[in-house]
């Protein structure tokens, strides 16, 4: 089974025939390495209802994003307090 749908298989094609040209400079090659060896991530288990998670998948796949990423993504912003309660929001909003 493939893993890629048909468009990401032609564009790691394209990659692999060497039509592409980096346009990065070294010093955002070594910004970049800087952040990915920076990134402190860790793995963990979650139990959450069937039906939160295919909202979750549903959500995600609009964004073009994996779950993982979306939901490590409103966890971040719940922490950051950057995700507010839409009650809360509409009546503050009043």
């Amino acid at each position: 089974m493939n893993q890629f749908s048909p468009e990401e298989q032609d564009i790691i094609q394209s990659f692999e025939a060497g039509e592409w040209i980096s346009q990065g400079t070294p010093e955002r090659l070594k910004q970049l390495q800087f952040y990915a060896k920076n990134t402190d991530e860790q793995q963990i288990t979650l139990n959450i209802s069937t039906q939160d998670l295919k909202s979750i998948e549903t959500q995600a796949k609009e964004q073009g994003i994996s779950c993982e990423k979306l939901m490590s993504s409103i966890l971040h912003k719940y922490l950051t307090g950057k995700l507010i309660e839409k009650e809360r929001l509409s009546r503050d909003n009043s």
